[in-house]
């Protein structure tokens, strides 16, 4: 059993709060029970941590003790975790008829919903420009509740994307745009959601296929997850 808060194992596990490491290691901390069973079923689970005293109800087999003070200094949650997972970065490399860029998300929770609702509507391939948070941030893995997995994730400059792409990209926004009931969906797509506070970049949205509008009354101010869930929705693959 690991006891020892400089243990070396500790030490670089506490380094993964920090994007650089995670960028360097291309590992991440994974805490809920839910999403530690997404990654031993994509087999994206390295190491199970478990609490002096817990059970290994998943029988994983590289498996470390550790007492309650490790367990306490690993874990981002208030409450004692009886387990804590090391997690790979997913190497999936996904074809997918339905593809979302997203420009500056800042929000972790917002990111993770983002991801967790793209994976459940099929839009399995994911670009992201280089001012969204962290991917790999624990409060957007809760968030993803594990569906980060399943996921092409790729960060990457979104212009290019959308200057290279084949098919038909469609930016969220109201400045000449159309209404998403009156879109005609091709057999590919993509959807650019923007940051919550300027919306998706004008320089993409100049490049983008067109702009699209949902349709709101009285109010048009939409939580961008929100956004993104109904855009994706209207524009799924049927």
């Amino acid at each position: 059993m690991i006891s020892s808060l400089t243990n070396n194992k500790v030490k670089n596990w506490l380094k993964l709060r920090q994007v650089k490491y995670r960028n360097k290691f291309k590992k991440f901390i994974i805490e809920e029970e839910h999403v530690i069973a997404e990654a031993i079923k994509t087999n994206n689970l390295e190491t199970l941590i478990l609490l002096e005293g817990s059970n290994n109800q998943f029988g994983f087999t590289n498996v470390e003790i550790v007492s309650k003070d490790v367990m306490k200094k690993l874990s981002s949650n208030i409450s004692l975790n009886k387990m804590i997972g090391i997690a790979n970065v997913s190497q999936n490399s996904l074809e997918s008829n339905r593809v979302l860029l997203l420009d500056d998300i800042q929000i972790p929770g917002n990111m993770g919903t983002i991801l967790r609702t793209a994976h459940s509507l099929g839009y399995n391939k994911i670009f992201v420009s280089e001012g969204c948070v962290d991917v790999y941030n624990d409060k957007v893995i809760k968030a993803s509740q594990g569906a980060i997995f399943h996921l092409d994730i790729e960060e990457c400059s979104l212009l290019k994307v959308i200057e290279k792409s084949a098919f038909p990209i469609y930016a969220t926004g109201f400045e000449n745009s159309v209404l998403l009931d009156n879109v005609v969906a091709s057999d590919k797509l993509g959807i650019i959601v923007g940051n919550e506070g300027s919306g998706v970049a004008p320089e993409l949205i100049a490049k983008s296929h067109q702009t699209i509008q949902i349709p709101v009354q009285q109010f048009d101010s939409l939580n961008v997850a929100v956004a993104a869930a109904i855009c994706m929705y209207g524009l799924r693959e049927k």
